[in-house]
């Protein structure tokens, strides 16, 4: 019970890390990503049966994060091209504020 309840509280204090670090939505895609993880060791490991409905709700999760990171990736690749980036995209916008939302 202490162990469970002492990685609870690391865990969370993980995410709030992690959120002040980065943003919302970083920890949302890690958490979809670790939920998909844990399906397919289910899966794998355990035997699990997915059906139909299942494994279509598993690649349209897979999708979203795969579209997520490609739009991501191309629109740090499209301020830098604009010169709003540092050569290692880390510096975004040089301290302004760049909207990366390309829908």
């Amino acid at each position: 019970a202490v162990l469970g309840g002492a990685l609870a509280i690391s865990m969370v204090m993980c995410e709030f890390w992690l959120i002040m670090k980065a943003n919302a939505i970083v920890l949302m895609i890690g958490g979809v990503i670790k939920e998909m993880i844990t399906i397919g060791v289910g899966v794998w490991v355990f035997g699990d049966v997915l059906n139909g409905i299942n494994l279509a709700g598993f690649c349209v999760v897979f999708s979203g994060v795969l579209l997520y990171k490609i739009s991501h990736f191309l629109a740090k690749l499209e301020a830098k091209a604009e010169g709003l980036v540092d050569d290692d995209l880390s510096n975004v916008g040089g301290g302004k504020n760049v909207n990366y939302a390309h829908v």
